[in-house]
């Protein structure tokens, strides 16, 4: 028989022996199996000619029936004591085992259900005991380079193999396998994924970064992927004073992609602004890439910002410090002349730069241009009203003088506490009446917000008038106190618009206030009995009186005694 021989099916080998004085006792059968399990081996059986001829044949069979790698030598010795020949079957293998074939992958993490945004590497695993690999078929369909298997490993009855990913495209393929025995195997099928490690192509047109403008500005926008994702794309604008919102414009299909081209921003003030564009777009399979665009809309001068701390103190416009104003102009072109000028209170003066002062310059011939002020507190310790100018003229002639796009800097510095005293009554006074008008009187050097009074130290004011009823009423604002069975405590509160403060109570020992109190009652008892002193001195004279009485009827007594006697 051949080298090696594979079968798929039960063997069985029938061994003859043609010998008259056969002797089964001295038979040498040597069988090996690698998978450990011997085959089935009958009786001897003797033909019909036995004893009689030397044609006479003793046989058994032996059955292979279990997988393995088997040998099998055989020779014996009759009764005389002659020895046969010995008789060898080559190795042969019996395998009725299917192999397996199982697929699996180094990267699993998949998005919109098939893409991939980094190469995979395919293992090919094969469970057979009887393998060779240039069997094993692996049907590859690729949209790009077809990528090879690459050389077997073996570990026992498992081979594996790698089929690398690494090229973009897609993929799909199917492995099949027939064993040396001819057992074929399940074929495993491997669906259709993607790979994709290319970022998408972004591309804002029609604009430059860290530009400014003051003519046509009409910026656009285009995108582009193999695997575009339409609810990927996120293309937004907003400006220093503008509310971020959605690029909008005319829109046109370019191929795996699209453009969107604004329309020009309109020719207003009020569109004069810093913006930044920003355009983010990820593909089905993770990839995203983000462009962003700043640039100035300037058609009508220089553009201006506060900083936090600066627009806060100008948005009070009443405050009783002084702070350093930080403002920073930008322009499209560099300035040919710039200057700050201070009025206060009627008086103007031109700022020196580096004294009253100072100046930060940003950018290039290339790029917008950035001027940051930061003008000194100290140029506001006097209190009053100030008008801040910043003049500048750019190389474009642009000139910006007297404001600020829309946002003045002006403001008042107020260091003094407002006046506040309560007219119509006096502290300890008593008014015998049902109910006592009163005036609470204020004023202030520049701007009154609210005055508030209490009365018997209400949590919440018993009165407040606004800035609008101090102004209406010239300071003078009246309220009218009822009448009560017992004293009242009263204070009022002024606070100017910058914040100063001012009332009408006056310390007392440790943290306590004394505040006006007063009784307001027509009631002539309750006068009496909250009068502490009459009380006091009404009882002391009532007293005295009954002493005298009891003294002149002890005198008249004892002068009735003395006439008796």
């Amino acid at each position: 028989s051949e080298m090696c021989i594979r079968d798929r099916d039960t063997r069985t080998a029938t061994i003859k022996v043609k010998e008259r004085n056969f002797d089964e006792d001295a038979v040498n059968l040597s069988i090996t199996n690698t998978d450990g399990t011997m085959p089935a081996v009958s009786d001897w059986h003797i033909s019909p000619e036995a004893g009689k001829t030397d044609e006479a044949i003793n046989y058994r069979t032996v059955t292979f029936a279990a997988d393995g790698d088997y040998t099998m030598s055989m020779s014996c010795t009759d009764l005389a004591g002659n020895t046969s020949n010995t008789v060898t079957e080559n190795e042969f293998t019996i395998d009725k085992t299917v192999p397996r074939l199982n697929v699996s992958f180094d990267n699993n993490s998949v998005k919109n259900g098939k893409y991939y945004d980094a190469a995979r590497t395919a293992t090919i695993t094969v469970d057979e005991h009887n393998f060779n690999g240039s069997d094993v078929n692996t049907a590859i369909t690729s949209s790009t380079v077809t990528p090879g298997v690459h050389g077997w490993s073996n570990s026992g009855n498992s081979h594996s193999a790698t089929v690398p990913f690494t090229a973009d495209g897609d993929y799909s393929f199917t492995v099949n396998y027939t064993d040396l025995a001819g057992n074929p195997a399940q074929a495993y099928n491997v669906d259709e994924f993607t790979i994709d490690q290319t970022k998408p192509e972004v591309e804002i047109f029609d604009i430059e970064d860290k530009s400014a403008n003051n003519g046509e500005v009409a910026p656009g926008v285009r995108y582009s992927d193999t695997n575009h994702d339409v609810n990927g794309v996120s293309i937004t604008y907003s400006g220093a004073k503008h509310a971020e919102q959605e690029v909008d414009g005319a829109r046109s299909a370019i191929p795996n992609g699209e453009s969107i081209k604004m329309a020009d921003f309109e020719h207003t003030p009020e569109t004069d602004d810093v913006y930044t564009m920003v355009a983010k777009v990820t593909d089905l399979a993770g990839n995203s890439d983000e462009k962003a665009v700043t640039f100035s809309v300037n058609r009508f001068g220089s553009n201006f910002l506060f900083s936090e701390d600066t627009e806060k103190f100008l948005d009070d416009y009443y405050n009783n410090e002084e702070e350093e104003l930080v403002v920073t102009e930008i322009n499209v072109d560099t300035l040919t002349h710039r200057g700050i000028t201070c009025g206060h209170d009627g008086d103007t003066e031109d700022f020196k730069e580096g004294t009253e002062y100072t100046v930060k310059e940003s950018g290039t011939e290339v790029s917008w241009k950035s001027y940051e002020y930061t003008i000194k507190k100290n140029n506001f310790e006097k209190e009053g009203m100030y008008n801040i100018t910043i003049d500048s003229v750019d190389r474009a002639t642009n000139q910006v003088n007297n404001k600020i796009k829309e946002a003045d800097i002006e403001f008042v510095i107020d260091k003094t506490a407002p006046t506040v005293v309560i007219n119509g009554i006096e502290d300890k006074g008593q008014y015998r009446t049902s109910e006592r008008d009163i005036t609470i009187a204020t004023a202030d050097n520049m701007a009154m917000d609210r005055v508030e009074l209490y009365v018997d130290d209400e949590k919440d004011p018993a009165e407040s008038y606004n800035a609008k009823t101090i102004q209406r009423e010239g300071g003078e604002l009246p309220y009218t106190l009822n009448s009560s069975s017992d004293w009242q405590e009263v204070k009022a509160v002024a606070i100017d618009k910058a914040g100063n403060v001012a009332d009408t109570s006056r310390p007392e020992d440790g943290d306590k206030e004394k505040w006006l109190s007063v009784l307001v009652t027509s009631n002539v008892f309750v006068q009496f009995y909250r009068n502490t002193p009459l009380v006091i001195g009404s009882v002391v004279g009532l007293a005295a009186l009954i002493g005298i009485i009891f003294l002149i009827l002890a005198k008249r007594r004892k002068q009735e005694e003395s006439i008796e006697e």
